[in-house]
């Protein structure tokens, strides 16, 4: 995968997640007595680490652009030219797990770690409680609400691909390796 086949979109997707957990790192690091210099140097470190792990995430399985290609075929697009049937079927596979029980665990968390957050809300010392206290609940609730609103509503067609991409694909094709 080359860092030039990432549109404007994948960046935005990238960085964004870069800046949340690089926020979540710096207020964390503020909790203890360390120079703020310091608090900051962990923040875009951890910012850093995580923008480097979705493009290593994004390789892993073929790239950005191939990720493009499948999230558009299950969206209703054409079937993406050049990608496998092995990556395809395995693609499929991971997009129906993520709208059938991992939709639920988000939303699961979500209420868990809110309901957690409540009583930091009022017994709160600072404002780093505050915030460590609803990141978990407020991150697992984008989560969930992306799953429910975006993916869940693809998951017919998901799973009819699914079918047919086994029907049609030879054993060669889906086996694990």
């Amino acid at each position: 995968m080359h860092l030039r086949e990432i549109d404007l979109g994948g960046w935005v997707r990238a960085v964004a997640a870069a800046l949340l957990c690089g926020f979540a790192a710096a207020v964390f690091a503020s909790r203890f007595a360390i120079p703020v210099s310091s608090a900051v140097a962990v923040g875009i470190g951890a910012g850093l680490l995580v923008t480097a792990l979705v493009v290593v995430a994004w390789a892993a399985t073929g790239g950005y652009g191939t990720q493009r290609a499948l999230r558009a075929w299950v969206r209703g697009g054409p079937e993406p030219v050049g990608v496998p049937a092995r990556r395809r079927v395995r693609w499929l596979a991971q997009a129906i797990d993520r709208a059938g029980w991992f939709a639920w665990l988000a939303a699961v968390l979500t209420v868990l770690f809110l309901a957690l957050a409540v009583p930091q809300l009022f017994d709160a010392a600072g404002w780093q409680d505050v915030v460590l206290a609803l990141f978990p609940g407020v991150l697992w609730a984008g989560i969930a609400v992306q799953v429910f609103a975006v993916e869940r509503r693809h998951l017919p067609r998901a799973r009819a691909l699914y079918e047919e991409e086994l029907r049609t694909a030879s054993w060669q094709d889906v086996r694990v390796p």
